[in-house]
């Protein structure tokens, strides 16, 4: 190649060294035999910076994210994952469903802004695995906004929520509806575990957990929770709450939960309540 960028759709002749080829427009080479190959873009556009986000039109383009942790990101419609998730199908991961995105020692750090557009059918069955959800990590320089998940089904065993699993950066202005199961720790119908901050967001459904810090938008707090809301069912062992399941030492302001909470603890220190169950922090309005 003589260095000059590669357009989406081009077919190149090429000869190399067996490994990783990648075109210069972030695309990156499907076929790598000594014949004519087909670059394939891994976004629809943009360069990854904050004034010309990558953009993002498909599944495939939404999986990409974890090629680029570190990138601006812009969500251009809709996106239904039913069939991209199904059987046969590249996401089905032999019944796993979707790989989060973010993980010990390589979060994701970027932007993504959903633009007001939806993501249908998220499906995750890995009831073994910690930090599960659409972004299974984030570093408290990560922003998520704008962004709604619909009809999705979650499963995991700690650190669990539609959105994001385990998070320290922000979610703004963002909403999930579902089915949200947990196992050991920390569940929560948007996110998991927050240590950052969320705000302006809400989770309309079921979660249900056999272990403690269970609540209907957020399992376990100790960030900020903001002008945010939760409806639903929510069923655990301990620290069960309508909202937050814990809230330890972090801040809830201006928040409601409408849900119903079934707290199974028989240890007199684990709380059930309708809008936390634990609370070691700060509540107000």
């Amino acid at each position: 190649l003589d260095g000059s960028a590669i357009k989406q759709g081009q077919t190149i002749s090429i000869s190399y060294t067996p490994g990783t080829v990648q075109a210069a427009d972030g695309g990156i080479l499907q076929d790598f035999s000594n014949r004519p190959v087909e670059n394939k873009a891994l976004f629809a556009g943009g360069n990854g910076t904050e004034g010309s986000p990558y953009l993002i039109e498909t599944p495939e383009q939404l999986n990409n994210i974890r090629y680029r942790l570190d990138a601006h990101f812009r969500l251009v419609n809709d996106i239904d994952l039913s069939d991209y998730l199904s059987e046969s199908s590249e996401g089905y991961n032999e019944e796993k469903g979707w790989q989060p995105i973010g993980i010990t020692g390589n979060r994701f750090s970027g932007t993504f802004d959903g633009n007001s557009k939806a993501i249908i059918g998220l499906f995750i069955n890995r009831p073994e695995n910690i930090r599960i959800g659409l972004f299974g990590y984030t570093s408290n320089s990560a922003v998520i906004k704008n962004i709604h998940i619909e009809d999705a089904e979650v499963t995991g065993d700690t650190d669990v929520g539609i959105l994001v699993g385990n998070n320290w950066g922000e979610i703004l202005n963002s909403t999930a509806s579902g089915i949200v199961n947990g196992g050991e720790d920390s569940t929560g119908g948007l996110v998991g575990c927050n240590v950052g901050k969320i705000e302006n967001c809400g989770f309309i459904g079921d979660v249900s957990s056999t272990g403690y810090s269970v609540g209907g938008l957020v399992g376990y707090n100790s960030g900020t929770v903001d002008t945010s809301y939760s409806s639903g069912n929510v069923t655990g062992l301990g620290d069960v709450g309508g909202l937050a399941g814990c809230n330890d030492e972090g801040t809830i302001n201006n928040s409601y939960a409408m849900s119903k909470v079934y707290g199974g603890g028989n240890i007199s220190y684990y709380g059930t309540g309708g809008l936390a169950g634990y609370s070691y922090g700060v509540i107000t309005n």
